[in-house]
């Protein structure tokens, strides 16, 4: 089997991570611990997109994010018996912080970075955002597209819902 796998949200805890570091080097303006929706990066650190990105990418916080729990365990099982692709739309300019990431927890797998998660070719995909699902799911609709339950993202026909990768393995 072929798994299109998003990092961000599915195996990183990227929502946790930033807030930490945000905390840290913010200490007298911390953000709540965790996300309620899609726009929450924003709105809780007063940043614009624009902005908010710079800094992530400038502070080299992908390289600061924990794992979501399990997946580390999980994604050395589907990489050793399956054909895993990561597939992410971070920034170009964090390809070399993610394959280090990756290595450093010995998960690695191909990562594309793309915006256009859709057209990857896969059997499964994994993903927790609504607009990646939606998209999955119009594209390719005999194909298992598995949506990671976060309070950002709501319920899209055509997925199955999970709250761990852990389930992926049963």
């Amino acid at each position: 089997m072929k798994y299109a796998m998003d990092l961000d949200g599915c195996v990183v805890d990227w929502d946790k991570g930033f807030r930490q570091v945000w905390n840290r080097q913010h200490p007298f303006k911390p953000i709540p611990a965790r996300n309620l929706h899609w726009e929450s990066p924003f709105q809780d650190t007063g940043l614009s997109h624009t902005k908010f990105w710079k800094w992530i990418d400038e502070e080299g916080v992908y390289w600061n994010l924990p794992p979501c729990e399990n997946s580390v365990a999980v994604m050395k099982t589907l990489i050793r018996g399956h054909d895993v692709w990561y597939v992410t739309n971070r920034h170009p300019v964090s390809e070399e912080v993610t394959l280090q990431w990756l290595k450093s927890y010995d998960i690695e797998a191909p990562v594309l970075h793309t915006s256009d998660k859709w057209e990857v070719d896969a059997d499964i995909y994994v993903d927790d955002n609504d607009g990646n699902l939606y998209r999955y799911v119009t594209a390719h609709p005999d194909k298992s597209v598995i949506r990671v339950i976060r309070p950002w993202n709501s319920h899209i026909c055509g997925t199955l819902s999970i709250y761990s990768i852990a389930e992926l393995l049963g």
